[in-house]
C-alpha cells in the first residue's frame, strides 16, 4: 500500500487534503506532520526503521520552527531520503522559491489550488504519475 506523507502546519489544509484524497478511493496510507522540525525528526527515525519511509512526500514551505526550504535541505542530507520524491505543495508561486526548491532536490513544485475540485484533480494526477507511470526506488535498509 503506498504511503504518502503530508508535511503541513495548516489544519484546514490537512483536512481538505485528506477529504480530497478520500474521494479518490485509493488504497493508501496518509500520514501528516505539522512542521519542518518534526519532519526532520521523522526522517531520522526512518533511517533507523526504513519501513516507516513514505513513498512520496508533500511538503509545505511556510511552516513554524523550520520552514519547508530548510527542512528540504536537511532531509536531503539523510541517505534514505536522497531519492525519495519530495513534492513541494505550497501557496507560493515565487520564482525564487521554485528555483531554490528544485536546487535543493524537490521532485515537483505544486501551488495549492483554491478549489476543492482542483485539489482532487491534482491528487489524481499525483497518484497516477507517481504510482502508475514512474518507477520509484525500493525502500532501502541501511545499517
Amino acid at each position: 500500500m503506498p504511503h504518502i506523507l503530508l508535511v503541513e502546519d495548516d489544519e484546514d489544509d490537512v483536512y481538505l487534503f485528506k477529504k480530497a484524497f478520500a474521494t479518490l478511493k485509493q488504497n493508501c496510507q496518509i500520514s501528516d506532520l505539522s512542521d519542518g522540525c518534526t519532519f526532520v525528526e521523522y526522517g531520522l527515525k526512518c533511517q533507523k526503521n526504513p519501513e516507516l519511509l513514505p513513498d512520496i512526500i508533500l511538503l509545505d514551505l511556510n511552516m513554524p520552527k523550520l520552514d519547508g526550504r530548510q527542512a528540504l535541505e536537511k532531509i536531503r542530507t539523510l541517505a534514505l531520503f536522497q531519492t525519495t520524491p519530495i513534492i513541494i505543495y505550497t501557496t507560493s508561486e515565487s520564482p525564487d522559491d521554485i528555483e531554490l526548491c528544485y536546487a535543493l532536490g524537490a521532485a515537483s513544485f505544486i501551488t495549492k489550488p483554491y478549489a476543492f475540485e482542483k485539489l482532487v484533480s491534482i491528487l489524481t494526477k499525483i497518484m497516477d504519475y507517481w504510482f502508475n507511470v514512474v518507477n520509484l526506488p525500493a525502500k532501502r535498509i541501511t545499517l
